[in-house]
């Protein structure tokens, strides 16, 4: 016990009278700068902790903003079948680090995501697009007993009311984006109109996959103008669909001189 109470003293005055801590060097250029070993007999490297996916996935609420950048290595992939958030991409192993800002779902707060650092290569260009709409929306509509979805098709090219920053081969014809690659996805979809908008029940921008809403934000019942946006990471399968627009539904919605703006980004990030 002696020992071990020297050692420690020993480390609490290093730290307080050095900022910078140097393990096999006397002169560290960070906080902790680790230099190798002399000698060749002994493995050099930081062993982080290790993990299966399903003791991690047993950890997951001791996991959030105080642990933002923390590390582990997981030796096997998630095998539990429990509904997880933060573990839904834990499916092999690997160097892990946690995201508290990240987020597998469409809704808020974020719920924080384990991400793999991945040796691969980047995901291909073409994965990537951008684009943006402006023009009219309707000049005048009223519907009765409404139940009205509007897509925005999605443009190959620059044309009247849109221009594409980054062009995707994954965007066919009719305006979707055909997912190439299974992976995490970050999706930003932000949604503006000016005008007069009167929606008796609800009205929302949405993302669609496979036909089906994946991921809403709401608009404003009663309004002149509205900005909202959805931005968050998602994780998609090679053949998902992903297309973009809205949804009106209630007894009543009138629309009167509707302008639209809109912004579409699309990333594979892992």
């Amino acid at each position: 016990m002696k020992n071990y109470f020297i050692i420690v003293l020993f480390f609490v005055i290093c730290h307080n009278a050095k900022a910078q801590v140097g393990i096999n060097t006397n002169d560290p250029k960070a906080t902790l700068h680790i230099g190798p070993g002399v000698s060749t007999t002994v493995a050099d490297g930081i062993i982080p902790p290790k993990l299966t996916g399903d003791e991690l996935l047993a950890r997951e609420n001791r996991y959030g903003t105080d642990q933002d950048g923390a590390v582990v290595y997981v030796t096997q992939g998630r095998t539990s079948a429990t509904n997880s958030v933060k573990t839904i991409g834990v499916t092999s192993r690997g160097l892990y680090i946690f995201d508290s800002q990240g987020s597998s779902t469409g809704t808020l707060p974020l719920s924080g995501l384990w991400v793999k650092v991945d040796a691969q290569q980047p995901a291909a260009p073409n994965t990537a697009y951008s684009a943006r709409f402006s023009g009219n929306g309707t000049l005048l509509g009223l519907a009765l007993l409404a139940n009205k979805r509007t897509y925005l098709n999605l443009p190959q090219s620059t044309g009247s009311g849109k221009t594409v920053f980054i062009p995707s081969a994954n965007v066919d014809s009719n305006g979707a984006y055909n997912v190439s690659e299974t992976g995490l996805y970050r999706i930003t979809y932000r949604y503006k109109e000016t005008g007069i908008s009167l929606n008796a029940t609800g009205a929302s921008i949405d993302i669609f996959k496979n036909d089906a809403v994946f991921s809403s934000a709401p608009m404003i019942l009663v309004s002149l103008a509205f900005d909202t946006q959805i931005d968050n990471i998602y994780s998609l399968n090679a053949g998902d669909k992903i297309t973009f627009g809205t949804v009106k539904t209630g007894l009543l919605a009138l629309e009167v001189l509707n302008v639209i703006n809109a912004d579409i980004i699309i990333h594979r990030i892992k």
